[in-house]
């Protein structure tokens, strides 16, 4: 609950990823030390939560 809240207050974004390499993806987010929560699969997409530091950090794992 707390961390839901903190979250929330600090802000945070939905995104999703598709495509052939979303475990990679996924991996190289958590050797960089990005925090994703909330991950869902949607059929071919995941879609998952991140910070808004950590979204300008994952251009560096590919997103775009």
């Amino acid at each position: 609950m707390f961390w839901t809240i903190w979250n929330y207050f600090r802000g945070y974004v939905i995104i999703g990823v598709y495509g052939f390499s979303v475990e990679r993806f996924l991996n190289l987010a958590a050797y960089k030390g990005i925090y994703l929560w909330d991950i869902k699969p949607h059929g071919a997409m995941v879609s998952m939560k991140v910070s808004i530091k950590g979204y300008k950090k994952l251009r560096e794992c590919g997103i775009k």
